[in-house]
């Protein structure tokens, strides 16, 4: 990629063009996914990694700063989120639960007057509803006609006239919001857990 064509897609990008977006996604994210899958040998897993990189990218393409090649910055990027992964991975590993944990909670679920079932379904979905209704309206259609209708990513670009990159985009946008919204409530939950297997 020339200089000048490299300057004006980080540009493009940190103004919101999408069509730049789009151009980083084509041209290079067959060689991230190939780089992914080096560390991680899992080629969802990898793709996964490389759209969440993807995605920030664009969340993020005000604040960003490009020093080096956009390649470079790419390149390094998915590495350095492989090697986190991988980190988490390990981490996760040598603090498993112990069998003994595994059944003492999943004997939870016969306690009488366990806390747990206080925690509504109605709450829930509530949290879920209200945090969607704060989406912008093509995040909040696309991710209603993926999860609701069960519409394919590809219908889905055809019917608002998108492309399959942006239907992805607003997909993961509108997931990581609504994982945002629930923090608080998943925390509940694990302290209650872990207040009664203590």
């Amino acid at each position: 990629m020339g200089r000048n064509l490299e300057t004006e897609i980080i540009e493009g990008l940190k103004s919101g063009n999408e069509k730049a977006f789009q151009y980083i996604y084509k041209i290079y994210y067959t060689d991230l996914c190939r780089i992914a899958k080096g560390y991680l040998t899992d080629s969802y897993l990898s793709e996964s990694i490389v759209e969440d990189l993807i995605y920030s990218l664009w969340e993020n393409r005000s604040k960003i700063e490009i020093h080096t090649s956009l390649k470079n910055y790419l390149f390094r990027s998915v590495s350095n989120r492989c090697i986190n992964y991988l980190q988490l991975e390990y981490v996760k590993r040598e603090t498993t639960c112990s069998l003994e944990d595994l059944v003492a909670f999943s004997n939870l679920w016969s306690v009488e007057d366990n806390p747990l079932q206080d925690l509504e379904y109605e709450e829930l979905m509530s949290i879920i509803r209200d945090t969607i209704d704060t989406l912008s309206p093509e995040t909040k259609q696309t991710f209603l006609l993926s999860r609701f209708e069960h519409k394919k990513q590809e219908e889905i670009a055809a019917i608002m006239g998108i492309t399959v990159h942006t239907v992805k985009y607003h997909i993961r946008s509108a997931l990581n919001k609504l994982k945002e919204a629930m923090k608080l409530y998943l925390t509940l939950i694990v302290c209650l857990i872990t207040n009664m297997l203590n």
